[in-house]
């Protein structure tokens, strides 16, 4: 279909036209990509303890081939 003249020929392409399935496609995305973050924002609350973010560091150097090895300074005394 050529580019809609009127604006009735314009709302008949989004209702009954291609445009529906466009229409129906941007809906259903919008929809799932709210659920999405809110979904996240509810039940994200962080790391629970300290050794959560030690076997972090840990997984990164691990992961970028430096071994064994941590960026945490523990204290000597």
């Amino acid at each position: 279909m050529s580019r809609p003249k009127t604006a009735q020929e314009l709302i008949h392409w989004l209702e009954e036209g291609a445009g529906a399935r466009g229409v129906a496609l941007a809906a259903v995305l919008a929809v799932t990509v709210a659920l999405s973050l809110r979904l996240a924002w509810v039940q994200f609350h962080g790391p629970a303890s300290e050794a959560t973010l030690v076997q972090a560091d840990m997984g990164r150097q691990l992961a970028r081939g430096e071994g064994f090895t941590t960026l945490v300074n523990y204290p000597q005394a």
